[in-house]
């Protein structure tokens, strides 16, 4: 590398002899550029700013503040500020190292010395700061005022701060650039190369030193190479750029862009030249691949029977594709025929619609869109051709031309027309049907290869484009105009029933056809109706682009189904409560008989004691008083079932009630070996003997039933009941500590012969009907029934009855 450190000692040597001359050239050009100033001041206006503005260097000139008065486009650029942004600022604005205080008195030091040459840093608009030789002049005009020349001399310092690097930094750059570098002889030898120039041919620097460039070279490129490279070395030219093919080693051809300049000693002799080879083969395919592309699209242009154009309002010119010339009926030429001629090819309608439209893109800039019957020149048939386009604007944003394609849609519109003949016809037959008839479009065609889902949602926002009266009938609507264009989500409606979402997937899942199927939907009043649907969706290359379908509303029929189902339901569980009934009954009135028949046998005997005979006849009467609470109930329910219990409503005592029923809760207690249970009665204190009217048998069988059924499954514990008021109404409650119950349980006790399941026999005592018979009850009463439950902590019944309190109520109040 001794040969590179003497070429970098040169150019070092060179560089800073160019900057000496370059900065006395700036300085004298900069003094001259300011005496010419001064010499014709006289220049007034736009003469004098184009001058400014033609000078390199940014120009600038500020008074005694600082502040800018003037600035030419140079500096602008090298600022990144707008003049009128400058014009605005100080000097110190823009200055990266000094402040405003240094900058003032640094003005006053050129004031003191006429000027100064001085370099600093300053600070563009983006924040980004760069190098820069400032030139300035003192002006003895309007209190004082400083002209300056600013160069932006950063590429200069990152030049000298190159040149400076060590000879590992420059090493390094050499073998690591992204480029192919070589050196070359003028004898055309190879000097030396970096890795990439060797990975690019894939030689080694060894192999590539025994050879020519013309050696691994195309042949086809040798010949423009050898030619320029003669130019170089004789000095006609100071380098050369060109994109050539290379022969890699491997025989495969390797695109290069060449770039070619040499390196001359102080006397301008040539020492070597440098090539740069940058491997451009990605980008030539990507080139063929571009010039492939527009065959293809001119092919499929001609396939798809599409042109494109482009036409310029000032210039009254037009452009057109190959296939603008064929649809038109056109051989192509350089000079196409204008919009004119072709708008007197059409029937007046579009004629007119066509010109309308023109005009208002040239004046207003207004997107136009159509299709039209156009006339064949030279031939006695015509077309139908769809046009798009989109209006081109100038800088000034008026409307310059327009660009856009046109298609042949020939094909298309005759289609149309035997669409719309077989839709009348389709018509005329829905007209005079009962049974519901409609055309149903999707809003744009849906790929039958997306999910499920998403083709329902494409599906939902699709339009009823035709239907016969029938059908708008059956969804609470007058005539078939009623929900023409209406989407299904709107037929639906926005809380669209699941099922019917369910339906449109089971159509899906059954490729788009489906026959007699049930769907449940919506009227307009949100009733439910139930259609028998025959429907069949229309398939275009895989697109679903419209539904047919049939609708016949069988909601009578469903219902009618629906009665029947709810009939035998309700029978079979009327024979399931019958069965639980008898069931129930033979055993609760077998026990007390079989009692009561039993002890009877025994009393005819002549050896039993008073004592004996006194307790056979106790239960006897046990047995017999069980048997006529059982009968009562079941009379209970009976009357309730048939709204035949009648109430006794007078007025009564609540006290006396829960007198009674303290009494009757005693006994209960010690029958059922309950001692050890905390039962309290809980009253308000100020209704110590409250009067109210209601039928108080009825309120103490509902509150003992309720109090019953507590010691029943309560084992420890206590047991509250008792009474508060409200404004309209008494709470009576019944709250315990016992097994509770879970929700379902809670939902099932009310229901007759319902008995909750227990390990313990002795908790399925009963019929099941005490809290069937209370609820109804109450519910005669005005009242209802609240329970909460919880399992392990216990339940508390709550019911309520409107208030009547008596005249002896509001005596004793007033007194109170």
């Amino acid at each position: 590398m001794d040969h590179l450190k003497k070429i970098k000692a040169k150019l070092i040597k060179e560089f800073q002899k160019l900057h000496g001359e370059n900065r006395v050239l700036k300085t004298k050009y900069a003094k001259k550029s300011l005496a010419q100033k001064r010499e014709s001041h006289e220049l007034k206006g736009e003469q004098q700013k184009a001058i400014l503005h033609s000078i390199p260097s940014g120009f600038w000139r500020a008074d005694m503040q600082g502040r800018l008065l003037e600035v030419n486009a140079a500096y602008c650029q090298m600022s990144g500020y707008s003049e009128q942004e400058l014009l605005k600022m100080c000097i110190s604005d823009l200055d990266a190292i000094e402040n405003a205080e240094a900058t003032l008195a640094r003005l006053q030091k050129m004031k003191e010395f006429g000027g100064e040459h001085f370099e600093s840093k300053h600070t563009r608009k983006d924040g980004s700061i760069f190098d820069v030789e400032v030139i300035t002049n003192y002006l003895d005009i309007n209190e004082g005022q400083i002209v300056g020349f600013t160069n932006n001399i950063t590429e200069r310092k990152k030049a000298i701060k190159k040149l400076e690097e060590s000879e590992s930094r420059y090493k390094s750059v050499f073998t690591n650039a992204g480029l192919g570098i070589a050196t070359v002889s003028i004898d055309s030898k190879l000097l030396t190369a970096n890795p990439e120039f060797e990975n690019i041919l894939g030689y080694t620097l060894e192999e590539l030193k025994g050879l020519t460039f013309s050696e691994f070279t195309h042949p086809d490129d040798i010949k423009k190479d050898e030619e320029q490279y003669r130019k170089l070395m004789h000095s006609k030219i100071d380098s050369y750029k060109m994109d050539k093919r290379y022969i890699h080693k491997k025989g495969h051809v390797i695109w290069g862009q060449l770039t070619v300049s040499v390196v001359k000693d102080e006397y301008n002799n040539i020492l070597y030249s440098v090539a740069l080879v940058k491997d451009i083969t990605a980008k030539k395919n990507t080139e063929t691949q571009l010039l492939l592309s527009t065959a293809r699209l001119k092919e499929a242009q001609k396939i798809a029977l599409l042109g494109n154009f482009e036409h310029d309002f000032k210039q009254g010119t037009s452009w057109w594709s190959e296939q603008a010339y064929t649809i038109f009926g056109f051989e192509p030429n350089p000079n196409p025929p204008q919009f004119n001629f072709i708008i007197q090819r059409l029937p007046e309608a579009d004629a007119v619609k066509f010109t309308a439209l023109l005009q208002r893109a040239e004046k207003n800039g207004e997107d136009y869109s159509l299709t039209f019957r156009y006339n064949m020149p030279y031939k006695k048939e015509h077309k139908y051709i769809w046009l798009q386009a989109a209006v081109l604007f100038d800088d000034q944003k008026k409307p310059q031309g327009v660009k856009g394609i046109i298609q042949d849609v020939t094909q298309k519109r005759k289609l149309e027309i035997e669409k719309d003949l077989y839709l009348e016809r389709i018509s005329s037959l829905m007209k005079y049907t009962d049974e519901g008839f409609y055309l149903f479009e999707t809003s744009e065609p849906v790929d039958v290869s997306l999910p499920a889902q998403e083709q329902v949602k494409l599906i939902y926002s699709g339009v009823i484009v035709e239907c016969n009266d029938a059908q708008a009938k059956m969804y609470g609507y007058t005539k078939a105009t009623d929900i023409h264009g209406k989407t299904l989500l709107e037929l639906h409606g926005e809380d669209s029933n699941p099922e019917n979402i369910s339906f449109i997937l089971d159509w899906i899942e059954s490729n788009y056809e489906i026959r007699n199927a049930v769907s449940e939907e919506r009227d307009i009043n949100g009733n439910a109706i139930y259609f028998s649907n025959n429907i069949i969706g229309i398939i275009n290359e895989g697109k679903l682009e419209r539904i047919w379908g049939t609708q016949r509303d069988i909601t009578d029929h469903i219902k009618y189904e629906q009665s029947l189902k709810d009939a035998k339901q309700k029978a079979e569980v009327a024979n399931i409560y019958k069965n639980q009934f008898l069931a129930n009954m033979s055993h609760e009135i077998r026990t007390p008989m079989n009692g009561m028949v039993g002890f009877a046998d025994l009393l005819d005997s002549d050896d039993i004691d008073k004592e004996t005979r006194s307790s056979y006849v106790q239960i006897i009467k046990n047995s017999s008083d069980q048997l006529l609470n059982l009968i009562n109930d079941i009379i209970d329910v009976s009357k309730i079932e048939a709204g035949e219990l009648k109430l006794k409503i007078t007025s009564c005592s609540l006290k006396n009630i829960f007198a009674n029923i303290d009494a009757s809760t005693k006994i209960q207690k010690r029958e059922k070996g309950k001692g050890h249970l905390e039962i309290k009665y809980v009253k308000p204190k100020e209704f110590d003997d409250l009067m109210i009217e209601t039928d108080p048998l009825r309120l103490q069988q509902i509150l003992i039933n309720l109090i019953n059924n507590a010691l029943k499954f309560t084992h420890k514990g206590r047991i509250e009941y008792g009474f508060k008021l409200n404004d309209k109404t008494i709470i009576f409650f019944v709250k315990d500590t016992g097994i509770g119950m879970n929700k379902e349980e809670v939902n099932l006790i009310f229901n007759r012969f319902e008995q909750l399941e227990t390990n313990d026999p002795g908790k399925n005592e009963g019929t099941g009907l005490g809290l069937s018979i209370s609820k109804g009850i109450v519910d005669l009463l005005g009242g209802e029934f609240v329970v909460e439950s919880e399992p392990g902590v216990g339940s508390d019944f709550t019911f309520t009855i409107p208030l009547k309190m008596t005249q002896e109520n509001y005596t004793l109040n007033s007194s109170n």
